[in-house]
């Protein structure tokens, strides 16, 4: 309800601001800007409703509340939000003051004091022009602050998801060391009553020694990875953060629901990114019809008051009465040329901006299918481990150890076996990973909360009257 009323307020203070006065456009924008510190705080009331969600929503509200890309980016928009609201104002009035060090004599008395006021007003309609082109750049820095949230999203999913892979791999690789640390003794046992050779104790030290090894270079990792989290939360980058849990990805499905027609359809119309061009295409639009009006000229109407002294002689009509003129003035447009050129920049510039949309959608449909072969190919690896390859080694990891005991396999190939699933269970461990991942990317391209569910963004404002959270 607070968020609802603040974007209330401001695209009221907007409204406002677009054809006031200078004296009430700066009282309209202390409004405006008291309500996007309302904006702000509301944003830091969801972030705190946040802080009951799991891990990673709370990581993610962090990020947006915090990170200063984010930060900047909004501050842009803001500040853009502000010159909109000024730039349909009339110039400033200009007053002048003459003084003539002789007097101007004349038949109703001397002059010495004059006092002129005069108000600008351009062409018909460039006011109008000029509140869209800086409307339109307003909304632009707004879909720029949407890209920015979408970006960190991204970032903050795959740098959990690479710190969950690693206290996973971690978990993993301390009970493979534990599972040798006990076969290590059984073959020492063997070997002791002669019922193994030598070679099995060493060959077990030696495994047990790369085992530790592998754990200490994963232990190695871990400051780095929660550098990089941290560094997205705008924390210090040597604070120390708990092994992460388990995402919780929605319902544990195997199969990502998102077809290639659903996903190309989706992209256009949420991805921030692209409707920041076309806002800016917008702009450059207006602006070429604004360049257009400066073959037209300024009017400026003035008024001129005269002080008038009592004239020398008697008796002369209207002696001493001051004298009050009207003027009006125009600009002269002369320099066709450089209307023309100015106009042909813009209209360049606008098709420059088509061409950066067509390119930026290529580039977002490339890593669309990029990331929908990433989710699926994770997620096919997900299966095949924890359905059939981890299952069947585990089983056969416990028939090569009670052929070893028994004396009918060799301790060469126990540790095979064991080696074998260790590598399975890292590559199950990866896989989940990796999807929580290749769901984050397809999130921030898709403005859809893929790891969560939802939307991540309102999607649809034109960036003039609130905010939606991510």
């Amino acid at each position: 309800m607070t968020g609802n009323k603040t974007r209330l307020g401001v695209a009221l203070a907007i409204g406002l601001l677009c054809g006031s006065s200078p004296a009430r456009t700066r009282a309209v924008e202390a409004l405006l800007t008291e309500r996007l510190e309302q904006l702000a705080r509301a944003e830091g009331e969801d972030a705190a409703r946040t802080a009951r969600a799991p891990e990673l929503a709370r990581y993610l509200a962090a990020a947006l509340r915090d990170n200063p890309g984010v930060t900047a980016a909004r501050y842009r928009w803001q500040a853009a939000l502000v010159r909109a609201g000024g730039a349909t104002a009339l110039s400033e009035p200009r007053v002048a003051y003459s003084y003539s060090a002789r007097s101007v004599e004349t038949r109703v008395g001397p002059q010495r004091h004059k006092l002129s006021l005069a108000q600008g007003f351009p062409w018909l309609g460039v006011r109008q022009l000029r509140g869209e082109v800086a409307q339109a750049e307003a909304a632009a820095r707004f879909q720029e602050y949407e890209a920015a949230k979408l970006r960190v999203y991204g970032q903050v999913v795959d740098a959990y998801a690479e710190y969950f892979y690693l206290g996973s791999a971690l978990a993993v690789a301390r009970e493979h060391v534990e599972l040798m640390r006990r076969l290590e003794e059984v073959a020492r046992r063997r070997y002791a009553v002669g019922e193994a050779p030598h070679s099995a104790a060493i060959q077990a030290r030696v495994e047990l020694a790369r085992l530790e090894d592998r754990v200490r270079s994963l232990e190695d990792r871990r400051q780095p990875e929660a550098a990089t989290i941290n560094g997205l939360l705008n924390r210090p980058v040597r604070q120390s953060l708990p092994w992460p849990q388990d995402p919780g990805l929605p319902g544990a499905a195997d199969r990502v629901d998102l077809t290639e027609e659903t996903a190309a359809t989706w992209l256009p119309l949420t991805h921030p990114g692209l409707r920041q061009l076309e806002e800016l295409a917008g702009r450059a639009s207006a602006a070429t019809e604004l360049a257009g009006k400066r073959a037209y000229p300024d009017i400026t109407v003035g008024l001129d008051y005269v002080e008038t002294g009592k004239p020398v002689a008697a008796g002369v009509p209207e002696a001493g009465r001051d004298a009050v003129m009207v003027m009006v003035s125009a600009t002269v447009p002369l320099w066709r040329a450089a209307y023309g050129a100015a106009v042909r920049a813009s209209r360049l510039e606008a098709a420059a901006l088509r061409e950066r949309r067509e390119d930026l959608a290529n580039q977002l449909m490339a890593a669309l299918d990029a990331g929908l072969h990433r989710a699926r190919d994770s997620q096919s690896r997900l299966v095949l481990h924890r359905d059939t390859l981890v299952p069947l080694t585990e089983q056969s990891v416990e028939v090569t150890r009670r052929a070893f005991e028994s004396g009918q396999a060799t301790f060469t190939a126990l540790v095979d076996a064991q080696r074998q699933l260790l590598d399975l269970e890292l590559g199950y461990e990866r896989a989940r990973a990796d999807r929580l991942a290749a769901l984050g990317q397809l999130s921030a391209l898709l403005n859809r909360d893929l790891v969560h569910g939802g939307q991540l963004h309102g999607g649809q404002s034109d960036g003039l009257g609130g905010d939606p959270d991510l």
